[in-house]
């Protein structure tokens, strides 16, 4: 339209010389692109702007496809997108307190490079089961109450979460950091946990009854209190953690790293701890009928008064300490 006007616009003029004619010329069509520019640059702050919710549902209503749309900080409480494509979206802020996203996928979209983010996000209360989070940023969210039953959580970064009171059973979160999180309380029972970071997490009074936790990261996590009956540590970091009054009987720490830990009062009885390093540990007042300590590291450990009868102690170091 703009070079259609210019052009009738110059047959129109009484030109002087060619040189005013390809300046003029040259001064629309600058002009013309400096307002396509303008116009795509209004066009892509437009959908930048959060959608609204109306937007949101209309959309979910047509094909459920919600796709890398921007739904930051916005009022979702109690919205129903179950089963939604939900891949790459910006949800971070957004208050979905009770919503229903059981079975929706969030995972980043094929060949994308936009993480789908749900950071300081409301979920308290949500139905999130079975929904494919893999891979996705859930930093500082409150998930209390919610339901995760079978959710995909591998691979997630869930830095200072807060499950209290939420549902994990058979979820997956191989490979998720959790450090940080709060688990008080939560049944975790079964988990396959393998290689997750759960330093400085919070686990009083959780319930881990033969969950996995193969080469875990728990250093400086508070377990204090926890069952951990029959759970599987072997290799486990678990510098500086708390395990004050926690229920290890027939857990599998072989090889865990127990240096400078609290185990005052802990159950050990048939407990597995071959070549575990337990240097400067706590464990007086520890229950160990049964408890096989070959080859483990007791050095400036805290042993007094501590029964060690029927316990396994061949090539343990630093026991004859106190003996």
């Amino acid at each position: 339209m703009i070079t259609k006007v210019a052009t009738k616009f110059f047959k129109k003029i009484p030109w002087d010389n060619d040189w005013d004619k390809v300046f003029l010329i040259n001064f629309v069509y600058m002009k013309k692109i400096n307002i396509l520019f303008t116009i795509a640059i209004l066009g892509i702050c437009i959908s930048c702007q959060p959608s609204t919710r109306e937007d949101i549902e209309k959309q979910y209503q047509k094909d459920k496809n919600l796709s890398e749309f921007n739904m930051e900080e916005r009022d979702l409480a109690g919205i129903e997108l179950s089963g939604a494509n939900l891949r790459s979206v910006n949800l971070e802020g957004a208050n979905l307190k009770g919503a229903n996203l059981s079975g929706a996928d969030f995972r980043i979209v094929d060949g994308g490079t936009d993480v789908p983010n749900l950071s300081g996000a409301n979920l308290t209360g949500a139905n999130l089961k079975g929904a494919n989070l893999y891979d996705v940023i859930i930093t500082d969210v409150n998930l209390s109450g919610a339901d995760l039953s079978g959710a995909d959580l591998s691979e997630t970064l869930l830095h200072r979460a807060k499950f209290t009171g939420a549902k994990l059973t058979g979820a997956k979160l191989t490979g998720a950091d959790l450090s940080g999180a709060d688990l008080r309380g939560v049944d975790l029972r079964g988990l396959d946990l393998t290689g997750v970071d759960l330093s400085s997490v919070k686990f009083t009074g959780a319930k881990l009854t033969g969950a996995k936790l193969t080469g875990a990261d728990l250093r400086g996590a508070d377990l204090s209190g926890a069952d951990l009956r029959e759970v599987d540590l072997r290799g486990a970091e678990l510098h500086y953690a708390k395990l004050k009054g926690a229920d290890l009987r027939g857990a599998d720490l072989s090889g865990a790293d127990l240096r400078e830990v609290d185990l005052s009062g802990v159950k050990l009885n048939q407990a597995k701890l071959t070549g575990a390093n337990l240097k400067d540990a706590d464990l007086r007042g520890a229950k160990l009928r049964g408890a096989d300590f070959s080859n483990a590291k007791f050095n400036g450990s805290k042993l007094e008064g501590v029964n060690f009868e029927g316990v396994k102690l061949e090539g343990a170091e630093g026991i004859m300490e106190v003996w």
